[in-house]
């Protein structure tokens, strides 16, 4: 059986184990320490500046109709292994495995929410921390010409240590998750292939 593991904000929910895996219930925000919700209580209310475009051939769009993403080759949809969390928008993983896992990416998102990105940012990290994880800082970067914060978590995963990236950016009153999953022996090796996921990024 295939070997997949994600960390998901927005539900902040783990799927862990093979294909058929059923996924856990999705936490309320009022419930549980295992909900991310945005802290948001300020910004600025106006539209986002970032151009839009068609959805190249070949690209995965997003449940909201909002974005889209061209996958590395031999990578696929497997958002169907999220059902039942409304959150996820999408998740991508590789078609074969590197150091026994299969890479992927996963985005969810809030939407009609409060444009504060540090808020949004350090609300997730302070959960993370809660949970007992050690959270480091990423450089940040643009996701879809937006301004993105990242940080990174080692996570123990059945009998592996993976490196989980995250990070969290705003879109016209919309907040974006985007978790990227691969073991700790091959997080460098991975690195190529998640920037050009989120390089391909596109507002549609």
């Amino acid at each position: 059986m295939k070997r997949f593991s994600v960390l998901v904000f927005g539900a902040f929910l783990a799927l862990a184990g093979c294909s058929s895996t059923p996924p856990a219930p999705t936490p309320t925000s009022s419930g549980g320490d295992t909900s991310v919700t945005s802290s948001a209580t300020t910004g600025s209310d106006a539209a986002s500046t970032t151009a839009t475009a068609s959805a190249a051939a070949g690209s995965l769009k997003g449940g909201s109709g909002t974005f889209a993403l061209t996958p590395p080759p031999g990578w696929a949809d497997a958002t169907a292994q999220a059902s039942g969390n409304p959150d996820i928008e999408l998740v991508v993983a590789a078609g074969s495995r590197t150091d026994g896992f299969l890479n992927n990416a996963v985005i969810s998102a809030q939407h009609g929410v409060p444009d504060d990105l540090a808020g949004a940012a350090s609300n997730a990290k302070d959960q993370l921390t809660v949970a007992g994880k050690t959270v480091s800082n990423l450089p940040d970067r643009q996701i879809g010409g937006e301004p993105a914060l990242g940080f990174s978590v080692p996570n123990q995963r059945q009998d592996m240590v993976l490196t989980q990236k995250y990070y969290v950016f705003l879109h016209q009153n919309s907040v974006y998750y985007v978790t990227l999953s691969s073991t700790q022996n091959a997080a460098d090796a991975a690195v190529p292939e998640f920037d050009a996921l989120l390089g391909s990024w596109t507002w549609i």
